[in-house]
């Protein structure tokens, strides 16, 4: 996967990754770190898709870390923010990937 991310991190991309059937990602680090916002993002039309994370995103908590990890794998497997639902471009507005997350971690 890659070193860019902790154990516990892969473990847990991995788990999204079986539940939502993705084949690949690839992990990359930015050194862009100029604002908060954002933190992470990914390509998800690349071969495989990919997920750029940033110190920003690496200083945020574990479960912040893979609740914005899982986010980005939504948009992988084609969802796009919806604030009705509250699927969110901002992580303290994304109500949606903190449900979902949740769940994954029981």
């Amino acid at each position: 996967m890659s070193n860019v991310l902790s154990l516990s991190d892969q473990e847990f991309l991995k788990k999204v990754m079986r539940r939502f059937n993705i084949k690949a990602i690839a992990v990359q680090w930015s050194d862009y770190s100029r604002t908060r916002h954002p933190d992470i993002w990914c390509f998800p039309y690349d071969n495989p898709p990919k997920i750029v994370v940033t110190a920003e995103w690496k200083r945020q908590t574990q479960g912040e870390r893979q609740k914005r990890l899982l986010h980005e794998c939504l948009h992988i497997v084609g969802m796009e923010h919806d604030e009705k639902i509250g699927y969110s471009t901002y992580p303290d507005r994304d109500i949606y990937s903190r449900r979902l997350y949740a769940t994954l971690v029981k």
